[in-house]
């Protein structure tokens, strides 16, 4: 292999991306300011929202035999009870889940989508 070498090349139509601008009616200002504040990426969080729409879909996706594949288990802190933060003795980590879980909850009220869907999408994305 040379360096500059083309090893693989894959056609566009092959790639879950998300067309430019096709999300912007759900990030309003107060969605942008939560997931600027949550330290999170406006490109994830687009990209887990067109998971979420995809796998939504089911087998009318065209991206289903990949989706399908993909495994969400609940073991990032994005899955936990209300009262569950409250035990966390690490305060720097409490806060950082709380602004990232009231940037998920804007993001599934502001999106129309459900909650666990898009949690298990935004770990896919993440």
């Amino acid at each position: 292999i040379r360096a500059g070498e083309l090893l693989l090349e894959i056609p566009v139509s092959c790639c879950l991306s998300v067309i430019p601008g096709s999300y912007d009616q759900v990030f309003d200002e107060e969605l942008l300011k939560a997931v600027d504040v949550a330290g999170l990426r406006r490109q994830d969080a687009e990209l887990a929202l067109a998971v979420a729409v995809e796998r939504e879909l089911g087998e009318e996706s065209a991206w289903w035999p990949y989706l399908k594949l993909l495994d969400c288990k609940h073991t990032f802190p994005l899955f936990y009870e209300d009262g569950d933060l409250e035990m966390l003795e690490n305060i720097p980590l409490k806060e950082s889940l709380t602004v990232t879980n009231r940037a998920v909850e804007l993001l599934v009220e502001k999106s129309g989508l459900a909650d666990v869907p898009l949690r298990e999408s935004l770990m896919l994305v993440w």
